[in-house]
């Protein structure tokens, strides 16, 4: 399993924070990898909310969907299904004086014969995550 996490002050209060987090089309604009970010149907944000990506990785790019699976007033889970892996995103919000605290944990779980490359994929998963990371404080602090 490849894994990584992150806390990041934010000037935001937790309920924004939250709010822009779940709203997973907004990966596009913190993460690098994600070259195409959507919000599959309309309505409020709540479990079942699915968004479709295209993220560069390896050198190749991966259509995801992202499903909402847990959304409650201080977390959001996002699960994405492939074949060879499942995508874990889990953001936990905290209130922090006027701001939050946003702590973003992401996993990828490699499935079958595809977990003998567990060691590679996590650190090409370790480097995406942290140049994301960058895109993520700039967002949450704007």
């Amino acid at each position: 399993m490849a894994r990584f996490t992150t806390t990041i002050a934010s000037r935001l209060d937790a309920d924004a924070a939250l709010a822009y987090m779940a709203a997973f089309e907004h990966s596009k604009d913190w993460d690098p990898s994600v070259e195409e970010a959507h919000r599959v149907g309309a309505g409020p944000l709540a479990v079942g909310t699915r968004f479709d990506l295209k993220a560069r990785f390896g050198g190749r790019l991966l259509p995801l969907v992202y499903e909402i699976t847990r959304l409650d007033a201080a977390q959001v889970e996002l699960v994405a299904q492939q074949k060879v892996f499942t995508g874990t995103d889990v953001v936990t919000v905290s209130a922090d004086g006027a701001g939050s605290r946003v702590v973003y944990d992401a996993r990828i779980d490699l499935h079958g014969a595809a977990r003998l490359l567990d060691p590679i994929i996590g650190l090409l998963f370790k480097r995406a995550c942290a140049k994301a990371v960058l895109g993520l404080q700039r967002e949450l602090n704007r």
